[in-house]
């Protein structure tokens, strides 16, 4: 099976606890499937057993040696072909739970394709149900179980071979097929988490944004709040300096928590001058009619 570009590289990208904990989830279910193959086969072979001992008490040597055996190992043969189907996909499930549990994203298609291709099959490329179809082992099994009546035929070992073949051949057929399904799924994970990562990312822009214009409403509103105590005071006490009513503004609820110089440097009107530069800004005060009459 060729092996695809990059997947040997595992980048950084991908948190080093997070692919370990995937490797653990998939060796983990990796376990499971032995034990429910070692299920299967346990039974094929016993129902081999039980159906050449049938044969050959019937003496149907035909039926014992050949078509019972040869039968026998199609069923595993489509049983390794099923598991050889829903295992990247079992692989991929744990990727993406771990995935979205752990909130990472986005992340690189290498990383994922790298875990699959090395959970997922040998290093030889071949995906590992292969092994669960060995002809030579089923055939030492099928001779054995006749070895007390009768030696294995030859006619036996050329038909197995014949199914081992096509075995072999539907199996990483299978295998290359899913493969490619899983690769697809990878893409558009990929592509789905860069999109809601960019979305997020613009939505977050868009809520800073707001929060700071929200902000500058709310500075604005206190700083005229505090530029009306200014004129009310200073028309009150006309004679005061500026530090004394702005420790005055400081003392009222709508101070909300500034100290007076902050209070100071903003509580009279600002200004810019026609031209716009900011360079000749005057602070305008109400003043006493009285006042305006002596300038």
């Amino acid at each position: 099976m060729p092996k695809k570009a990059g997947s040997s590289k595992i980048h950084p990208k991908l948190p080093e606890e997070v692919r370990s904990l995937i490797i653990r989830k998939i060796c983990h279910l990796r376990q499971e499937q032995e034990r429910r193959w070692e299920d299967v086969t346990r039974a094929a072979y016993s129902k081999m057993r039980e159906e050449m001992l049938v044969n050959i008490k019937a003496r149907k040597w035909g039926e014992a040696t050949i078509t019972i055996p040869v039968s026998v190992y199609r069923e595993i043969v489509a049983n390794a072909i099923t598991m050889t189907k829903k295992w990247p996909g079992i692989v991929w499930e744990a990727i993406t739970s771990t995935l979205e549990k752990a909130q990472v994203a986005p992340v690189d298609s290498h990383d994922l394709d790298a875990i699959v291709d090395e959970h997922a099959w040998h290093i030889e490329q071949h995906p590992f149900t292969l092994g669960y179809i060995d002809s030579n082992r089923f055939k030492e099994i099928a001779h054995r179980g006749l070895s007390s009546y009768r030696q294995g035929d030859s006619s036996f070992d050329r038909a197995l071979s014949r199914e081992a073949v096509k075995g072999q051949c539907g199996v990483i057929n299978t295998a290359r097929q899913e493969r490619e399904g899983i690769a697809i799924a990878i893409a558009e994970y990929v592509i789905v988490q860069r999109q809601n990562a960019s979305s997020a990312a613009s939505n977050r822009y868009n809520s800073n944004t707001e929060k700071r214009e929200a902000l500058k409403l709310k500075t604005r509103a206190r700083h005229e709040d505090w530029q009306k105590a200014y004129r009310n005071l200073k028309e009150i006490h006309p004679d005061r300096v500026d530090s004394w009513i702005s420790r005055k503004i400081a003392k009222m609820d709508i101070a909300l928590g500034c100290n007076a110089e902050t209070i100071r440097k903003n509580m009279k009107v600002r200004s810019v001058g026609n031209n716009g530069d900011h360079s000749h800004r005057q602070l305008f005060e109400l003043r006493p009619p009285f006042l305006s009459e002596k300038l």
